[in-house]
Formats: structure tokens, sequence, C-alpha cells
């Protein structure tokens, strides 16, 4: 291999074309001009290799400090962690999907009792009456069984035991 000073990097002294320098990472593979040909031509000496630039030196250096600073995670500690978040989410999804079919079932329980089950419709979870339930009598429009004096207050399991024991009154 030789240099012809026309800046075209080495030559091949077989056949007299440039030879194309691949570069991958700190590695130079030279390859021959023909991409098909095997390879001819050695490798370039050392002393030919780039040298990676100051800047890159600390860009990876910064990296590696970046690297040292987090600390080690498994990735079956991830994974772990992920299945976990997932069972929560299908178990609240479960649980509210659950609480909606007992509703719905108490709600037709009371229509063939000929009462009519109602929810608080507040929106404020720290309200007295959030999520609870009355039962009122549609024919009279009175109410049927409360908890709290402006009606409401009473919990699914308290609509279920008034409708199952077939009382109707204030407990």
């Amino acid at each position: 291999m030789t240099n012809s000073g026309n800046n075209q990097g080495p030559i091949c002294t077989a056949c007299g074309q440039p030879i194309h320098r691949v570069i991958e990472g700190p590695w130079v593979h030279d390859q021959p001009h023909d991409p098909l040909a095997p390879p001819m031509h050695a490798a370039l000496p050392s002393s030919d290799a780039p040298r990676p630039s100051r800047k890159s030196a600390g860009i990876r250096a910064a990296w590696a400090a970046e690297k040292a600073e987090q600390p080690e995670q498994h990735t079956s500690d991830a994974i772990d962690k992920a299945r976990e978040a997932d069972a929560r989410e299908q178990a609240a999804e479960f649980t509210a999907q659950a609480e909606k079919i007992r509703e719905n079932r108490l709600r037709r329980m009371a229509e063939r009792q000929g009462l009519q089950l109602m929810k608080s419709r507040r929106r404020d979870p720290r309200a007295i009456d959030y999520g609870t339930y009355m039962l009122t009598d549609p024919s009279t429009n009175t109410l049927a069984l409360w908890g709290n004096p402006d009606g409401y207050g009473l919990t699914l399991d308290e609509i279920e035991a008034a409708l199952t024991a077939g009382r109707h009154e204030k407990p």
C-alpha cells in the first residue's frame, strides 16, 4: 500500500485503486475497491488509526458518570414491578366492575318489590353521602329506606339486607 500524494488515501499496490476505510469504533478496516471481491488489504497500522476527539472522550466520560450515578436495577425487578402494577389495575377494575354488577342486581331486586334504588349524585369523595344509596317508593313518591335525615346514607350491604329481609321501613 502506498500513498500517491493526491489525498485519496492509501492506494492498493496490486491494482492501483484507492482503498476504502471503514471505521467501526476504535477499529479501522480497509476494504478493497470492489465490494464483491474478498478483502485483499491488511488493516492499517495503529499509528494511522483515528484517535477519538476530546469532545467524544468527554461525552463518553459524562455518560459513564451518569450511568454510575443511577442505581443498578435488574431487569427482573423492573418486570416484577410492572406485573404488580398491572395486577393492581386489574384488581381495581375487577372490584369496580363487581360493585356495579351488584348494584344493578339490587336495582332489579328493588324493582320487583315496587321500589327504586337511588344512588347519591355527590361527586366530592369527602361528602357524607358520597357513594351512598336510598330506596324510594315511586308510586307514592316517598322514601322507603334511608340512612341520613336528607336521604341516602345507606351502603349496598344495608340495602341488600333490607331487600332480602323484605323490610322497607327505616331501620
